[in-house]
């Protein structure tokens, strides 16, 4: 619970543009004091840190050394007051705590420009409208800046088609960029970018699906251990009364026939393995023309 509360405090006074209001009771040691460290973290040169010194009448003892010798460096300085008492309204409050300033020997030596609510609200709207001016113009960069890409993304959104005409147009255009797209990856071997999506490298893909299908047949056409076995007992088979060394063409279209059909499927897997891979990269590149 400590941790939220801390972490929740350090997210509101962590902007530059945030005054830090530190609230401390005069009767602790400020060296020590847990919210001084947390304000020095996030504005060590205390620039924008005011401190108010509250219970200013029960602990009255070294309070002007406190807040003149400013041991933790608190840049806007110190602002002392007294807290109402019991059931005093504002101005009661008020009234006591001028006579206090005024009137007790160890408080009426401070500084009348560091004691008081009063005294208080005029340095808050001071120091508040010098952090305005100074970070102003900077929040307008920013604000300007977000708004120029939002529309940039706004110009990115389809256009809302009301007609036959306008729906047309946008199937021309998806068509034409289809088309110059296609001509890029497929003929010309271009690629976007985004070299680090190898799977839109077209050309090296089909490259590599090409040299594979060459090793898959030459792997599939090497000699078994009964080289020639086959063939011989073909021949064999078909001698009969013919020229001496002249075979029927049925022989060879025979043995011609028992090769193809042992590498007939490759290339029927080869052709579907490249569709497959022409079908995916057409649908993604018609997804993102029709998503812009």
């Amino acid at each position: 619970m400590l941790l939220n509360i801390s972490e929740i405090i350090m997210e509101h006074i962590e902007p530059e543009e945030s005054i830090i209001l530190n609230v401390l009771s005069a009767d602790i040691d400020f060296t020590t004091c847990e919210s001084i460290r947390m304000s020095r973290r996030v504005d060590s040169t205390g620039q924008r840190t005011l401190a108010v010194v509250t219970k200013s009448d029960r602990s009255p003892d070294g309070l002007l050394e406190k807040v003149t010798k400013n041991a933790v460096n608190i840049g806007l300085r110190y602002v002392c007051v007294r807290n109402r008492i019991d059931n005093e309204t504002y101005d009661e409050a008020r009234i006591q705590e001028t006579k206090l300033f005024e009137t007790h020997p160890l408080l009426s030596v401070i500084d009348k420009s560091m004691v008081g609510i009063p005294v208080l609200a005029h340095k808050l709207v001071q120091i508040q409208s010098v952090i305005i001016s100074k970070c102003l113009p900077d929040i307008i960069r920013k604000i300007n800046e977000k708004l120029n890409d939002l529309v940039l993304e706004l110009n990115k959104l389809p256009q809302n088609l009301t007609s036959i005409s306008d729906a047309m147009i946008a199937f021309t255009q998806i068509i034409v960029s289809l088309k110059e797209t296609f001509e890029k990856i497929f003929m010309r071997g271009e690629f976007d970018d985004d070299l680090e999506n190898k799977h839109m490298c077209c050309n090296a893909r089909l490259v590599e699906m090409i040299d594979e299908f060459s090793k898959e047949l030459h792997m599939n056409a090497k000699p078994s251990e009964n080289f020639l076995v086959e063939e011989i007992r073909v021949l064999q088979e078909s001698s009969g009364i013919q020229l001496p060394h002249f075979h029927p063409q049925y022989v060879f279209l025979y043995l011609l026939q028992q090769k193809v059909s042992s590498i007939s499927d490759l290339p029927i897997s080869f052709v579907n393995k490249v569709w497959a891979y022409l079908e995916d990269i057409c649908v993604k590149v018609l997804t993102d023309h029709c998503e812009n």
